[in-house]
């Protein structure tokens, strides 16, 4: 009984050999796919699908390709404030921050000042 491998999916859609993606059979139990210079677009779903005639199997998973870090920007700024004199005063900046591994910029309590 032949088995009919469909080497990728990548979001449903089938991968067609390029110079980018290449599925590949090493041998008769392994497949693979070589992605070449992996970009934030490749960052995808993707899926292999075996089947006979007495069914399929598949297999998935999620490829996320990571950027570099970069460094955090300002997206709004400190202005200036007029403050009636004994009212809190609060400060607030908008950042931006990609970071993969989840690590974000936190202020943490000490960095918040109340002037009186």
């Amino acid at each position: 009984m032949q088995i009919v491998v469909t080497l990728e999916y990548k979001n449903g859609q089938e991968i067609t050999p390029s110079d980018k993606a290449k599925p590949k059979t090493v041998n008769d139990k392994n497949y693979q796919l070589e992605i070449r210079d992996a970009e934030e677009d490749d960052g995808a779903e993707y899926k292999v699908v075996l089947s006979n005639d007495e069914g399929s199997a598949d297999s998935s998973c999620a490829l996320i390709v990571k950027l570099p870090p970069e460094r955090p920007t300002i997206k709004k700024g400190i202005e200036d404030q007029f403050i009636p004199i004994g009212k809190p005063l609060e400060i607030a900046i908008e950042v931006f921050y990609y970071s993969f591994s989840n690590q974000f910029i936190k202020i943490k309590q000490q960095d918040l000042h109340q002037i009186n």
